[in-house]
């Protein structure tokens, strides 16, 4: 939603404190930081944005707050090359209600208490490695891993004139299951270009997208999560030319 007379412009403070050094072949970086914002965005409890015309009256403004240590290790020489990296972090909003509002004690979102951004990932790695295999030959492999985002889920249910309703509990007081794949890529020199043969998420893993919960279609009365996933294996090949 566009800043304008209903949304306020999101503003930020961030330190950060950062140590690197070279040895070698080999260059470590570490950092450590925090972030301050105000104005942060997000949707009221029990918001219908389907073909709602004034989106702003299902939106709340508050402050967000971010903090983190993040890793890098690379070897930048010889015939095996590569990085990884490595973050630690947490990130968190709160809305609370201005008492002009007239709303309960606490109010806004989760009862105005700190709650995980939607983006919150508590660990972050990478790990990539090159490999000059022979003569115009390369190969290289990507491993990925993070921990799935928040997500907001029933804890309970209730039946309601014959319907089984949801109860949810607190706002991104979930998470999807962890995030993690293998890319492998074989690539051959020709001339002033480069044949690619290569392979994303090698292990054919279904990395959850979205995780909604349903009543069975058989039987109404089992309640079933359904996991939303995009990609499993995925093999390409590519001639890159080089002008």
């Amino acid at each position: 939603e566009p800043v304008g007379e209903f949304i306020r412009p999101q503003q930020a403070d961030q330190v950060a404190l950062g140590y690197s050094t070279r040895r070698g072949a080999y260059e470590f970086t570490a950092e450590v930081y925090g972030k301050r914002a105000q104005n942060v965005v997000d949707y009221i409890d029990g918001a219908d944005v389907v073909l709602n015309p004034r989106l702003e009256t299902l939106l709340v403004q508050g402050e967000g707050r971010a903090y983190g240590l993040e890793l890098f290790l690379r070897r930048s020489t010889g015939r095996l090359s590569g990085w990884a990296s490595y973050t630690l972090s947490r990130a968190e909003q709160r809305f609370p209600v201005p008492p002009r509002a007239g709303a309960v004690s606490g109010g806004g979102v989760n009862g105005g208490r700190w709650y995980r951004s939607p983006f919150d990932k508590t660990h972050n790695l990478s790990l990539v490695g090159v490999w000059e295999w022979k003569p115009k030959w390369t190969v290289s492999s990507t491993f990925l891993f993070a921990t799935g985002l928040p997500a907001t889920l029933p804890e309970s249910r209730y039946m309601l004139d014959g319907f089984l309703v949801a109860e949810y509990g607190a706002r991104n007081g979930a998470r999807l299951p962890a995030y993690h794949r293998l890319d492998l890529n074989f690539a051959r020199t020709m001339g002033r270009g480069e044949l690619q043969f290569g392979f994303l998420n090698l292990y054919n893993r279904f990395n959850a997208q979205a995780l909604r919960v349903r009543q069975r279609v058989n039987d109404p009365l089992v309640t079933e999560a359904v996991q939303t996933s995009i990609f499993g294996l995925v093999p390409s090949i590519n001639y890159v030319f080089r002008f």
